[in-house]
C-alpha cells in the first residue's frame, strides 16, 4: 500500500451487522497516478496486512472434501505440491502428528482428484487424518466487474452466501462452498464465482451465511476502474495425510491443493476497488 498524506485507511463498512471489507488508497499526487484505485502492485500487501496467511499449515484434521482441488490439471497440483512440500520433509512431519508411523505410502499416481476426495473421507471410516502444506497462492481472484472510465462515480451491489458442506463436531475441518457475486449499474446481469473452504481453526472468527451491500465509488478522471472480488484466503499445495488405526505403521499421502480461508478474518471473500491510469496525452 502506498505511503503518503493522501492516504485513507482501510474502511470498514457495515451491513446488516457484518463487517465486509472495503479498502480503499488514495494518492495526493494527481500525475500518472490512479488515485482512489488499487493498482496491481498495491494488491498483495494490502491482502497480506488483513489476512496474515501462515507460510505453512500442519493440522491434525481432515480438509472439507469442498476445499480440495480438484479442476487444476493433476500434473500441475502434483507439481506444486513436490515443489512446495517435498518427500523428505513430509517424512520428517508426520511422526509429530501420527503415532506408530513406520513407512510413508506416497500415492501420485493414478486417479489423483479421486485418491485426494477419498483421503479426506476417511475420517467417517474413523481414520485419522491430516493436513500438511505450503502456502502456493495467496488470495486469488474469483470475479471482477467490466472496467469503466472515469471520472465518474459507480454504484456496485456485491454479496456472498455459504452453504455449509460439513456438520460433523470432530474429525473435520469446520468448511463450506462459497457463491459471490458483483453488479454494477449500467450493465445486466452479475458476474461471480464459486469455492470451497476449510476453516484453518474451528475457533475461526464467526461470520453469517450470506449478506448483500450496495456502496458508490468514485473512478478518478484519466483512470478506469472496476470492483474485483477476492477470495479470503490460500491454497495450499501439500498432502492430506490418512491413517488406518488398525495398521497405524503406514499412512497414505495424497498430493492436493486445499483451500484454507483465512482466522483473521470473518466474511470469506474481500472486494477491493482496482484501477488502472490511462496513458498521458
Amino acid at each position: 500500500m502506498r505511503s503518503g498524506a493522501g492516504r485513507r485507511a482501510a474502511l470498514a463498512l457495515t451491513a446488516g451487522g457484518l463487517a465486509i471489507s472495503s479498502l480503499l488508497v488514495c494518492t495526493s499526487s494527481a500525475s500518472a497516478k490512479v488515485g482512489d484505485l488499487y493498482e496491481d502492485a498495491d494488491v498483495p500487501a494490502v491482502m497480506d496486512a488483513m489476512l496474515q496467511l501462515p507460510a505453512e499449515m500442519k493440522l491434525d484434521r481432515a480438509p472439507d472434501p469442498a476445499s480440495v482441488d480438484v479442476t487444476t490439471p493433476q500434473d500441475q497440483r502434483i507439481g506444486s505440491t513436490l515443489d512446495r512440500f517435498p518427500k523428505d520433509k513430509v517424512l520428517s512431519e508426520v511422526p509429530q502428528h501420527f503415532d506408530g508411523v513406520a513407512n510413508v505410502d506416497f500415492r501420485v499416481s493414478g486417479d489423483n482428484k479421486k485418491e485426494a476426495t477419498n483421503a479426506a473421507r476417511s475420517v467417517d471410516k474413523g481414520w485419522k487424518v491430516g493436513f500438511i502444506g505450503a502456502l502456493d497462492e495467496g488470495y486469488p481472484s474469483i470475479s471482477m466487474t467490466d472496467a469503466m472510465t472515469g471520472e465518474a462515480n459507480r454504484t456496485f451491489t456485491t454479496s456472498y452466501s455459504i452453504a455449509h458442506t460439513e456438520t460433523r463436531s470432530s474429525g473435520w475441518s469446520v468448511g463450506g462452498n462459497v457463491s459471490a457475486g458483483i453488479s454494477a449499474d449500467g450493465t445486466s446481469g452479475k458476474v461471480g464465482g464459486n469455492f470451497g473452504y476449510s476453516e484453518m481453526t474451528t475457533k475461526s472468527t464467526t461470520t453469517t451465511d450470506q449478506s448483500t451491500d450496495a456502496k458508490t465509488e468514485h473512478i478518478p478522471a484519466k483512470a478506469t476502474g472496476w470492483l474485483e472480488a477476492y477470495a479470503n484466503g490460500g491454497w495450499y499445495a501439500g498432502w492430506i495425510v490418512d491413517q488406518d488405526p488398525k495398521h497405524p505403521e503406514v499412512v497414505h499421502a495424497v498430493p492436493a491443493r486445499v483451500f484454507y480461508k483465512s482466522d483473521k478474518v470473518g466474511p470469506p471473500v474481500s472486494w477491493l476497488q482496482r484501477g488502472k491510469a490511462l496513458p498521458l496525452k
